[in-house]
């Protein structure tokens, strides 16, 4: 009997040492595809765009990103706009144009957490190690056209 979990107990650490290794060869997949650890630490910023289509309305979004933590995002629906920054010091904020008096708004709690939590500029496969971040295979997922593998990143600190 206790051959048998021994048997079973080393199944059990194999598979999760094959699925550490699996995640681990995922991010460093991920960041060649982004250009490389060397292209990713020489990018100091970025601004990105997309239009999103929900229903039958269109929203324009433009993603600005400076490191170490500087972000500011504007959504357009129609006329209306909004507007989040966070300068990486100073509590995040928000601008609506359709609020019935549009001005500078504090973001506050679960909303300007999260918002500081996605202002971080690196990728958090970049450099997972020296973050003090630990990885974890997800499993497989069926996305809209292909199987997407999932990597659950956990941060203990700097």
């Amino acid at each position: 009997m206790a051959a048998m979990f021994r048997c079973v107990f080393v199944l059990l650490l194999s598979l999760l040492s094959a699925c550490a290794n699996e995640a681990i060869e995922l991010a460093r997949i991920h960041v060649e595809v982004l250009g490389g650890r060397t292209r990713l630490e020489a990018l100091r910023s970025f601004r990105a765009t997309a239009r999103v289509k929900i229903g039958e309305q269109e929203l324009s979004v433009v993603i600005y990103a400076e490191k170490p933590n500087r972000v500011r995002t504007e959504t357009r629906a129609g006329e209306q706009l909004i507007i989040q920054a966070y300068d990486g010091a100073n509590p995040p904020w928000q601008f609506r144009s359709a609020s019935k008096t549009p001005k500078k708004q504090p973001l506050a709690g679960a909303a300007a957490e999260a918002f500081i939590a996605d202002a971080d500029f690196l990728d958090p496969l970049a450099d997972w190690v020296a973050r003090g971040s630990s990885l974890e295979f997800a499993g497989r997922v069926l996305g809209y056209d292909s199987i997407v593998n999932r990597i659950r990143v956990a941060t203990t600190g700097r």
